[in-house]
């Protein structure tokens, strides 16, 4: 169940009602502005935390420059994912953005083994809010407010408005990480040329863009490659040892790995589950859906899910009640041996 800017004590101030619904056909492409209400802020910090965190993640946290953003996942021995987010590198800081359920589980993972390293810990979620901006009006709306913009994806810049990140996709779009003092102020200067959206929309963006998060549902099912994290660089195969990098680099060079992620579409008006699994056309599994998203421009859900890669080449995937799913291109390409090489 998605949170409603009411739900967030932070988004007080914003009317639901003033908020187009994820059933209403918005272009995105013109400018929209969401409440990110189900995201959290995880700060860690102190003389050890590039070395303490290099040791638990999956991307190269030693090659992460400042103001700039890659995408992680921390596993278990095991190699499954206890979580996935975005790693920014601000000043002498790093920050996790991941979704609202999973940073105080991340952050009580972490502190079991951060207590060997001068690093420090601590949700940021009550002092910043975020707001998702996108389209191709975003830009400029966020100039106007005195914002210098990060130059290419994955980068970032920060100022008295806050942390912005530039996300990759196929149209401009930000994350803009505002103190909970301003955040009020930057939604109305925002909300003047921008169209105000449920996080409904959100979602059907990273849905197109190929980008799937752990949740409370799929917390430990899941290896990075089942997500192509790979191959939006979210992995290091050359950075050395971290909690679960055996198994994941094993996976790798072996290619034994037979699902990945898959972008689909379904024709159909009742909502699919996160989990719910998916068959071929002789009703054995092949896989269960990760995210979904209400898409108005096409009457029909938008879906991740983890598959046979054998059963989406040959469009040969089904929901349990026997309606076929389309398979949508990614906006990335899967290439093993160039993955490996990612640093």
């Amino acid at each position: 169940m998605q949170t409603t800017a009411s739900d967030n004590p932070l988004f007080s101030f914003i009317n639901p009602s003033d908020l187009a619904s994820s059933a209403e056909d918005v272009s995105s492409q013109a400018g929209i502005l969401t409440p990110l209400t189900e995201r959290s802020l995880l700060s860690a910090q102190g003389p050890d935390t590039e070395r303490f965190l290099q040791g638990q993640f999956t991307c190269n946290v030693a090659r992460l420059e400042s103001n700039t953003s890659r995408p992680g996942a921390c596993c278990n021995h095991k190699g499954r994912m206890l979580a996935s987010f975005r790693l920014i590198h601000s000043g002498d800081r790093y920050l996790l953005s991941l979704p609202l359920q999973q940073g105080q589980a991340l952050q009580s993972h972490l502190q079991k083994y951060g207590v060997f390293f001068k690093s420090e810990m601590s949700l940021l979620s009550d002092s910043f809010g975020a707001l998702g901006v996108a389209g191709d009006s975003a830009a400029a709306a966020l100039e106007a407010m005195g914002i210098a913009l990060p130059i290419e994806e994955n980068h970032t810049t920060e100022s008295e408005h806050g942390i912005l990140v530039r996300l990759p996709g196929s149209l401009p779009r930000f994350e803009l990480w505002v103190p909970a003092d301003r955040l009020e102020q930057s939604w109305n200067t925002l909300n003047q040329s921008l169209k105000p959206v449920e996080p409904g929309h959100w979602e059907l963006l990273n849905i197109q863009s190929g980008l799937a998060e752990v949740s409370t549902e799929t917390r430990e099912a899941y290896i990075p490659q089942h997500f192509n994290l790979p191959s939006v660089g979210g992995v290091s195969f050359k950075k050395g040892c971290y909690t679960g990098q055996e198994i994941v680099a094993r996976m790798q060079n072996l290619g034994k790995l037979k699902s990945r992620l898959f972008r689909l579409q379904l024709e159909n008006d009742s909502a699919p589950a996160i989990n719910e699994a998916l068959v071929n056309a002789d009703q054995k599994s092949i896989g269960e859906i990760v995210a979904r998203a209400w898409n108005p421009a096409n009457n029909s859900w938008e879906l991740l899910a983890v598959i046979r890669e054998d059963a989406a080449d040959s469009k040969n995937v089904f929901t349990k009640d026997a309606v076929p799913l389309s398979v949508l291109q990614l906006p990335y390409a899967i290439d093993q041996k160039t993955d490996l090489q990612r640093d």
